[in-house]
């Protein structure tokens, strides 16, 4: 027998003396970080189409997201949002509400903070006359639109029936 066939024989060999031991249980997961803003976020978009169907809400993709790399492919990354038009401390989100005006919405979790850049905006904003709200909940976002005096009171759109299936 060749040399390599020997070789080919014991590795042949090892792979199914692991096969026939059992594997050692897998370590616990680690629960991943949870991104309270964005399940809160996604809340309000909810509300919103759901219940205030005069009001166009959209958002601002302002988060860091696809900022890998080194240093230099995360510059690089940052001057093209810049130069395409992101702007840094922006609110989530804009609701459009009849008559010509607008909501904006900055959402926070519970113990969330106003950067630096995003009050500097937001006084501007409000400066122009665009009000800029803090949200910390969905509660919040309804209280600010209702403060607005722009719509009404959530209009609940009841479920349509559904006709059991035949069998």
């Amino acid at each position: 027998m060749s040399y390599a066939d020997e070789l080919h024989r014991r590795g042949v060999a090892a792979i199914k003396a692991k096969m026939k031991t059992p594997r050692e249980p897998k370590a616990p997961r680690v629960a991943k970080r949870k991104h309270p803003e964005r399940d809160i976020q996604r809340g309000i978009v909810a509300l919103v189409r759901r219940c205030y169907p005069s009001v166009l809400i959209a958002a601002i993709p302002n988060e860091q997201a696809g900022a890998s790399g080194d240093a230099e492919a995360r510059a690089r990354f940052g001057a093209a949002r810049k130069a395409s038009g992101v702007l840094s401390g922006h609110p989530d989100l804009i609701l459009y509400l009849p008559g010509g005006r607008t909501l904006l919405l900055e959402v926070k979790a519970a113990a969330g903070r106003v950067s630096e850049a995003q009050a500097s905006l937001h006084a501007r904003l409000w400066d122009m006359g665009h009000p800029v709200h803090v949200v910390r909940s969905i509660e919040d976002a309804q209280a600010a639109l209702t403060r607005t005096g722009a719509v009404q009171e959530p209009r609940f759109r009841m479920a349509v029936p559904v006709e059991p299936l035949a069998r």
